[in-house]
């Protein structure tokens, strides 16, 4: 066989070949294709998958790394706030003490001493002794607060005192018996001599002058308003004298109705 029909031959082969690629099904072509594309793209979804995994992995060390450290942050926050308060509430409690056990000793703070004149008059008609008497009494109101029974508000850190007491009253009204009373004018019946019955007749008049002051102060509002006024400054000048080492103290009064 000569060389010319073994060309002819091959020609004739690749022919076929190709006739026969040209003739396959669309199945075959469909399975070809799934088989030289497939493989790629199952290669390729597999590192991404790898890689998408390191990824999370790394954004998610990343996260609890940053959670971790803000976590220690707010901790050491409330750390510092409550050292900082703790520390601040050492020093108060150590440097300023404020004392109100002395003021409440005081049972009657004299707020106001108000002087009175009062002038009392007995008739000769008046008494079956026939004696006529006229007295010229003076003597004092006293307004008093009792700070035993007040209530007192103390805040060391703001340096303040708010003191609620009751108001002033009149606990008492004084009569000098031998300066306070004068004899302006005295009369007796020239047969009546009986000395206790003068004396007596003398007392009354005293007492009877004593009310009259009690109640002229009683019934004077300023007089009321004076107490009160008097007695809000001297109750913060007692407070502020108990604590001297506390200059700044500041010191507030309230008055109790009693409603």
């Amino acid at each position: 066989m000569g060389q010319k029909e073994l060309d002819k031959q091959d020609s004739t082969q690749e022919l076929r070949e190709e006739e026969a690629q040209e003739t396959r099904s669309p199945r075959q072509i469909r399975k070809f294709l799934t088989w030289k594309i497939g493989i790629p793209a199952i290669i390729i979804g597999l590192v991404g998958i790898v890689g998408f995994y390191f990824l999370k992995t790394g954004i998610k060390d990343a996260y609890a790394s940053a959670f971790e450290q803000e976590v220690e942050n707010t901790y050491q926050r409330f750390y510092d706030t409550a050292y900082e308060n703790a520390e601040k509430n050492y020093h108060v409690s150590n440097q300023v003490t404020i004392e109100i056990g002395r003021v409440q000793e005081i049972a009657k703070l004299e707020v106001l001493v108000v002087p009175a004149t009062e002038y009392v008059i007995r008739k000769a008609e008046d008494n079956s002794q026939n004696m006529e008497s006229w007295i010229r009494v003076k003597g004092e109101g006293v307004f008093t607060v009792d700070l035993s029974i007040g209530e007192y508000i103390v805040d060391a850190e703001h340096k303040t005192v708010l003191a609620r007491v009751p108001v002033p009253v009149l606990s008492d009204c004084r009569i000098d018996n031998e300066n306070g009373v004068e004899i302006m004018h005295f009369s007796n019946d020239i047969w009546n001599d009986d000395f206790h019955t003068g004396e007596k007749l003398a007392q009354d008049q005293i007492a009877q002058g004593q009310a009259k002051i009690r109640n002229s102060i009683l019934g004077d509002r300023e007089y009321n308003s004076a107490a009160k006024e008097f007695a809000e400054r001297l109750i913060i000048q007692q407070i502020k004298e108990f604590n001297p080492e506390t200059p700044d103290l500041t010191v507030e009064v309230e008055f109790l109705t009693g409603e």
